[in-house]
């Protein structure tokens, strides 16, 4: 299958994306990503949601940035635990076995986030890169892999995911099926030029 046989999909705005959606976008630069992610967590925090980022310590700085900008206080958000902000590839390292994401130690490991995220029934909107730092890594597997234990994760608690990959990551033909993959473990494919909006 050809890599433009999935066509993204337009948002208006990020009410659309339901509170339980697992979607992806794939982008050809930060700024676009920053605005997005920015964008999805401002809705949440202004809901008095929980955001939860997973990502490059560039990125999250960024995203950081863009909140401060629209007048977020992160550190109180952070002792009202209502805003997390970890590092992906920290993360990675707590349930990476032998180049593969082993399902328990994914479980141990997210499931302490996702219960104090989701307390008091908090509706929880996450973004997370840890997938494309494997990618980057060649780690096709890995990514796969893990996109499915988030999936599997969904069935325990309810939150949204956002998941990004540069788009340079897949311009070579042999990613064509490991993208069809990818495509298939989310419910949507965004597009960069809209989700910002």
């Amino acid at each position: 299958m050809a890599l433009n046989a999935f066509k993204p999909t337009p948002i208006a705005k990020w009410s659309d994306i339901g509170k339980t959606e697992h979607f992806v976008q794939f982008y050809r630069e930060d700024e676009v990503l920053v605005l997005a992610v920015g964008g999805y967590f401002e809705g949440a925090l202004h809901a008095n949601e929980a955001a939860v980022i997973i990502a490059t310590p560039e990125h999250r700085e960024a995203v950081d940035r863009h909140l401060r900008a629209e007048g977020f206080g992160l550190k109180t958000l952070q002792a009202n635990e209502q805003y997390f902000s970890l590092d992906a590839a920290e993360v990675l390292s707590k349930f990476m076995v032998d180049g593969l994401p082993d399902e328990y130690l994914f479980n141990v490991t997210i499931d302490g986030i996702m219960a104090r995220a989701t307390r008091n029934n908090r509706g929880v909107r996450a973004f997370g890169e840890m997938v494309a730092v494997l990618w980057a890594q060649g780690n096709k597997e890995g990514a796969i892999r893990l996109e499915e234990l988030w999936n599997d994760l969904a069935k325990t608690y309810s939150f949204a995911l956002f998941c990004a990959y540069p788009l340079q990551s897949f311009v070579n033909n042999s990613n064509a099926a490991p993208f069809v993959h990818i495509c298939h473990q989310h419910s949507r494919v965004i597009s960069s030029e809209n989700c910002s909006a």
